[in-house]
């Protein structure tokens, strides 16, 4: 049984990420999200950890990959600017 889902939205038909907890896991979590990436801050029975979920560009798309990386390093940077 899921107790909680959290996910990204993105139009139909096209990919999102989603990162599912089980319903007996005691869980606090603190979300920032994207169209193409999901980032989690969760307490589990308070063991704090940092979880990520992407869904990147395809090959088909090397100039949009590139893009979405630099995205996600500076994404990922202004969150760990945020927690110290």
């Amino acid at each position: 049984m899921i107790q909680t889902m959290i996910q990204t939205m993105i139009q139909t038909k096209v990919g999102g990420v989603t990162i599912l907890f089980p319903n007996k896991m005691d869980i606090k979590i603190n979300e920032t999200k994207t169209d193409r990436l999901l980032l989690l801050d969760v307490t589990i029975d308070d063991q704090s950890l940092i979880l990520l979920n992407v869904y990147a560009p395809t090959k088909d798309c090397p100039d949009q990959q590139m893009l979405f990386l630099d995205k996600m390093k500076q994404f990922i940077d202004d969150f760990l600017l945020e927690e110290n």
